[in-house]
């Protein structure tokens, strides 16, 4: 907090903390931000929704993830409401029972959303020199989903290699 100059800090951040206490959630477009670990974070709030392609779409937008950093755990969500449309469920028509108990199970493996952190800050800590820093993309696809990730690889002067997510 030091480093930061007073006027481009949040008001009320670091000024009221008592010693010991940590340093608050923040949030900006959507993505939390924990900032006393430097990491971005995910909070899952579903409300109760009709077991219909409505409600299941409506709760599936409401996962905001700017970045993708949580695409894999919101596809297999997507890969149920394409098969209510392929199977040509109608908007408001309630979905049979084995497609409620998957479109169930993944709302309670989505819960686990909360458990997912992703650093935030693209150097390690420290002051050490970056001497080579390079970007690797990856993808992938299948027939269910396709993927791309970016990663920075930094190379300091002690020789020390950090890695971290951009975006995916």
């Amino acid at each position: 907090m030091e480093a930061i100059p007073i006027y481009n800090r949040k008001k009320n951040v670091g000024e009221q903390l008592l010693p010991g206490q940590s340093l608050p959630t923040d949030s900006a477009l959507g993505v939390l931000w924990d900032v006393e670990k430097d990491a971005f974070i995910f909070k899952v709030n579903m409300k109760e929704k009709p077991r219909t392609r409505r409600g299941m779409l409506s709760t599936l937008s409401s996962i905001f993830d700017l970045l993708g950093l949580v695409s894999p755990f919101i596809l297999k969500g997507r890969m149920i409401l394409q098969q209510l449309c392929a199977d040509n469920v109608k908007w408001d028509e309630p979905v049979d029972e084995f497609m409620e108990k998957e479109w169930d199970f993944w709302k309670t493996c989505i819960l686990e959303l909360s458990n997912v952190r992703v650093g935030r800050c693209l150097r390690k800590k420290g002051n050490g020199r970056i001497k080579q820093c390079s970007l690797h993309f990856f993808s992938d696809a299948s027939e269910c989903g396709y993927g791309v990730v970016v990663y920075i690889r930094s190379t300091y002067e002690d020789n020390d290699v950090f890695c971290n997510l951009v975006v995916a």
